[in-house]
C-alpha cells in the first residue's frame, strides 16, 4: 500500500477488541500525509509524517507515543477495552499503555488498513473480539515469524495453554 488503503466491512460496537498486524515500512517519508497503520470509526493509528512517532486518535483525543517506525517486519498488537486499557505490543513486548476511556469501539465505518501515504506492506492482519492474553500474542509473534500459517497458530497456542485450572484433590 504505497499510497492508499485497504478496507474490510465491519459493524457494531465492541467493549474489547484486539488488532494484530504484521507491517514493514519501506522508509519513504512523505511531507504531506501520515503513514496510516489502521483505523476504525473511534480509533485511528498512524505514524506522524512530521515526527515519525506513532499517534493514536481515540474518541477524538490525540495521543502521541514515543514509538518510532521501523523498516523491518514488525508484529503489532493493539488491545483495547472499554473502561480499561489500550495496550500496544511490538514483537510481543508491551511498548505502550493508556486509559481507553468509557466508550466502546465503533466499527460502523468498517476496518481500514493503511491510510494517508503509508508506504508499508501488511501481512497476517487479524481483528479479534476480546482481549488476547500475552501467551496468545507471543504465540502469534513467535510462530508466524517462524513461518507457521495463521490457521495453525490458534491450534498450537491452544495446545500449549492448559484448558482447565488444576483442582486441589486433597491429601
Amino acid at each position: 500500500l504505497p499510497i492508499g488503503i485497504g478496507t474490510a466491512k465491519a459493524s457494531g460496537e465492541y467493549h474489547s477488541l484486539t488488532f494484530s498486524i504484521w507491517r514493514q515500512w519501506d522508509g519513504m517519508i512523505e511531507q504531506d500525509a501520515p503513514r496510516g497503520v489502521f483505523s476504525v470509526k473511534t480509533l485511528n493509528v498512524y505514524f506522524d509524517h512530521k515526527t515519525s512517532l506513532m499517534t493514536l486518535v481515540l474518541n477524538g483525543a490525540v495521543h502521541v507515543t514515543d514509538i518510532t517506525d521501523d523498516q523491518t517486519w514488525q508484529h503489532w498488537c493493539f488491545t483495547v477495552e472499554k473502561d480499561g486499557l489500550l495496550c500496544i505490543y511490538k514483537n510481543a513486548e508491551k511498548v505502550y499503555e493508556m486509559e481507553a476511556g468509557p466508550n466502546p469501539l465503533d466499527l460502523a465505518d468498517g476496518f481500514i488498513l493503511g491510510g494517508g501515504k503509508t508506504h508499508a506492506t501488511f501481512d497476517e492482519v487479524g481483528v479479534y473480539t476480546g482481549i488476547l492474553d500475552i501467551v496468545y500474542i507471543t504465540g502469534l509473534f513467535t510462530l508466524i515469524s517462524k513461518g507457521v500459517s495463521m490457521g495453525e497458530v490458534g491450534t498450537l497456542v491452544e495446545q500449549s495453554v492448559p484448558l482447565h485450572t488444576p483442582h486441589y484433590l486433597g491429601t
